[in-house]
């Protein structure tokens, strides 16, 4: 497992509702804050498009998901 910690991706979900407009491209970046084990890390989002949520919204992520989204 790499270093992950700091490292900024994005999440683009297909055809969903966001704050502006239906059947958009909902956006999420991500940051990872936290090595939780091998497996888990911990993330909070910066910034969305689809919600009120962001900075301070957290949530656990699988290492091997974050680094496939570091490699797209």
């Amino acid at each position: 497992m790499s270093n992950l910690l700091g490292e900024k991706f994005t999440i683009l979900t297909q055809n969903t509702l966001t704050i502006s407009s239906r059947n958009a491209t909902g956006v999420e970046v991500w940051e990872v804050k936290e090595i939780i084990n091998e497996e888990k890390v911990k993330c909070e989002l910066l910034n969305t498009n689809m919600s009120m949520y962001s900075g301070g919204y957290s949530r656990e992520f699988y290492t091997e998901l974050v680094e496939r989204y570091l490699k797209k």
